[in-house]
């Protein structure tokens, strides 16, 4: 995910505000199948809502009751299926972020700003689809 936005010029700024941070997201097989049906699995678009369409370019996220933030955003995306098995997921959510989180308020601009964040299917062979998603800590990442 990649943040641009004008914020206080120190010696981290720039570096901060064209960050890019990166998470991983988890698909279950059931989620898989309704994906090779063309459906997009209602856990899974929550799941991306609340764990992966947060601004995390500063930092990781802790997710909190008191959160203030908010993302209005559009989800776009393309699932290719091949032999009956979803070969590619791409995706982009797309619009204007308010707030910030424990780790990121030191570089959070006023008001709203635009937030693009983009996911894609590693490949069978890529060791990423291991890591676990930074929200699988919360306790609630399945639910």
């Amino acid at each position: 995910m990649r943040a641009r936005h004008d914020g206080p010029a120190d010696a981290y700024g720039g570096v901060f505000r064209n960050a890019l941070g990166r998470d991983h997201m988890w698909i279950t097989a059931a989620e898989r199948k309704q994906l090779t049906r063309g459906e997009l699995p209602a856990d899974l678009a929550d799941r991306i809502a609340r764990f992966h369409c947060i601004d995390n370019t500063r930092g990781r996220f802790v997710l909190r009751k008191d959160d203030e933030r908010s993302f209005v955003a559009a989800l776009y995306g393309h699932v290719t299926v091949e032999d009956g098995d979803v070969s590619a997921l791409d995706f982009v959510v797309r619009g204007d972020y308010a707030g910030a989180g424990r780790w990121t308020s030191n570089e959070v601009p006023a008001g709203t700003f635009q937030l693009a964040i983009a996911g894609s299917l590693a490949s069978r062979d890529d060791p990423a689809r291991a890591v676990p998603p930074q929200g699988l800590k919360s306790g609630v990442y399945w639910r």
